[in-house]
């Protein structure tokens, strides 16, 4: 595509871009501009100056302000403009398009370059000559008015698309947990599955085997009894393959190695000495009866969730000391596996834990764990004696989590950076704003033009003075030059330079007694 082509689609490209902005972007982009113009028109309203150049530099400014969305890096160098207009109430939107231009100018060596140009072009066309307190003050204003911005606008371009990424990294992380634990339910409940098949697959065996007896002692004692027992023997062995055929699709893994003592008081025992065996300094704290005649799911559970625990003490802990408690009463079982605090080992999925909560929920239990006081670790669980015959109901869909954090979360740093940046940008118009202001405040009356005011003598008098040139200003706090003792001053505009000169003139008991010209 040729130069011509790409100028003769920008037309249909900005305005796509004005339909996809939001409302609240427009409202912004609209309220900037009209702060801008605002600004550059100042002159005209307070002081007031008629001058082509501040309409030129308004115009321009606005511009500039409207084209640094489309076009940054032009709209920089497009201010070079405005020094040589020479308007000043117009130089702080300079910040606004060098702030810009920091974050959307890519790469970075062409910002520099365009700032390089920018403030060369400015210096040629509109800098002060080489004197040192002119130079000391153009520098000034022009760091302030550009470096700094650029700089403010660099770091925050840097700063989003980090952010953004981060953002995403966090949601996407959040999203592999949830399907991390949805996905260790789903196993958990296949091996709950499982451990049935275990449990009555034998009682079934036994069922059949004694079916199959039967049927062949009515056979010979009871015929009309047979027929009975051979549909009883048969039914048992047709749900005993289906059991094997169901279990076997719901089977993730090996089956583990539970049998009826799982969960005792000596299972328990086992597994904390087995874990004493290679390092780890762990007891058994048992408060209660033995859980012998308890329901085998609940002892299982029990069996679960101490082994879930000493596994994390293994894998995160390994060198801290952990205690197994166990306390039966009437109605709960609880268990808790708790360690201290131990030197940092790998993080966890926890897909273990929430595999064991799902077990737990499912007897009617409730299952926690988390971090303790002492900086440890502690997993908690309690169990019913007499767990619901069915399956306890669905849980309601969990509320998803609150999103990860921003970027532009406020924290100590973020609001003194944030603070710095809206500086180094409003500052400048603020500052213009207040100078205009209280120019129009003090610089009341009308112009004197320079013949008039060779032609004031000493000794005239007051009421002359007002009714030629009007009422004056007081300026006396801003007044760079002692006045004359229990004089009254007042300051009149330059016709010829009134945004650079003035003139005071000093009254005594009603008579001009001093004359001065002021340069701003």
């Amino acid at each position: 595509m040729t130069w011509l082509d790409r100028l003769r689609a920008e037309p249909r490209l900005i305005l796509d871009a004005v339909r996809a902005a939001s409302p609240a972007r427009i409202v912004g982009e609209s309220l900037l501009v009209l702060l801008v113009l605002g600004l550059a028109l100042l002159p005209v309203v307070l002081l007031p100056l008629s001058m082509p150049s501040v309409f030129v530099a308004a115009a321009l400014a606005v511009l500039l302000t409207v084209a640094r969305l489309r076009w940054p890096a032009g709209a920089l160098l497009g201010t070079a403009g405005l020094y040589l207009v020479g308007s000043f109430a117009a130089m702080p939107v300079l910040a606004v398009i060098s702030f810009h231009a920091g974050r959307r100018v890519l790469p970075r060596s062409r910002l520099w370059l365009a700032l390089a140009v920018t403030l060369l072009a400015g210096f040629l066309l509109g800098g002060p000559d080489f004197e040192t307190e002119e130079l000391a003050g153009y520098l000034l204003i022009t760091t302030g008015l550009l470096v700094l911005p650029a700089l403010a606008g660099l770091l925050v371009g840097r700063r989003r698309p980090l952010s953004r990424v981060l953002r995403d990294r966090n949601e996407y992380l959040e999203q592999v947990r949830l399907l991390t634990a949805a996905e260790a339910r789903t196993a958990e409940r296949a091996h709950i599955a499982a451990e049935m098949h275990d449990l009555l697959g034998h009682r079934l065996s036994l069922i059949s085997m004694h079916a199959g007896a039967l049927e062949l002692a009515t056979a010979k004692q009871a015929p009309e009894l047979s027929e009975h027992a051979h549909l009883l023997r048969t039914t048992a062995g047709t749900a005993m393959a289906e059991l094997r055929d169901v279990l076997g699709i719901l089977r993730v893994g090996p089956a583990e190695e539970l049998d009826q003592d799982s969960g005792t008081r000596a299972d328990l025992a086992r597994l904390v000495a087995e874990s004493r065996r290679v390092g780890v300094d762990v007891e058994l704290c048992w408060q209660g009866p033995e859980l012998d005649e308890v329901d085998v799911r609940v002892r299982r559970a029990v069996h679960r969730v101490v082994r879930e625990g000493l596994t994390n003490v293994h894998k995160h802990a390994p060198a801290a000391t952990a205690k197994v408690r166990v306390e039966v009463d009437a109605d709960w079982v609880r268990v808790a596996v708790q360690n201290g605090p131990a030197a940092g080992g790998p993080l966890g999925t926890r897909r273990g834990l929430a595999g064991l909560q799902e077990r737990v929920e499912l007897l009617g239990g409730r299952c926690t764990s988390g971090s303790t006081v002492d900086g440890g670790f502690e997993l908690r669980a309690a169990l019913p004696m007499l767990p619901p015959a069915a399956p306890a109901p669905e849980r309601a869909a969990p509320v998803a989590p609150p999103g990860p954090l921003a970027g532009e979360v406020l924290t100590a740093g973020r609001v003194l950076g944030s603070g710095c940046l809206g500086l180094l940008v409003v500052a400048p118009m603020l500052l213009v704003a207040v100078v205009f202001v209280v120019l129009g405040f003090f610089t009341g009356g009308g112009p004197i033009p320079a013949a008039d005011y060779a032609g004031l003598n000493l000794g005239a008098s007051q009421e002359s003075v007002r009714e030629r040139f009007g009422q004056g200003s007081d300026l006396s706090p801003f007044d760079p030059v002692p006045m004359p003792e229990n004089a009254e001053c007042l300051h009149y505009r330059a016709a010829d330079d009134p945004a650079v000169r003035q003139y005071r003139l000093c009254f005594r008991d009603g008579m001009l007694v001093s004359k001065e010209e002021l340069r701003r």
